[in-house]
């Protein structure tokens, strides 16, 4: 498990997450290149800034949990993507 509270946790090079196992993101996540996730789960309450490409899982924490990503967002066919409300594009 890799988990970010209320820190900023940076991947010089990007970052893969390729086997099962979580990502928690309750402060600000960034990589100088694409998050790929591959397996897993990335879930919180935070911030990605990065180019995020997902085939596994992404979940906001709590009922009212929100993923802020600054970056570009591509959900692949074998992905699972939860989010019960709005989601913004811009």
């Amino acid at each position: 498990m890799i988990e970010v509270q209320n820190n900023t946790l940076s991947f010089d090079n990007g970052q893969s997450q390729a086997a099962e196992g979580t990502i928690r993101n309750d402060g600000l996540l960034s990589a100088g290149s694409s998050i790929y996730l591959t397996g897993g789960r990335l879930s919180g309450n935070g911030a990605v800034s990065a180019v995020v490409v997902n085939a596994a899982k992404v979940s906001p924490g709590g009922s009212t949990g929100m993923i802020i990503i600054v970056g570009s967002y591509t959900q692949t066919g074998s992905s699972d993507c939860r989010f019960t409300n709005d989601v913004v594009t811009r």
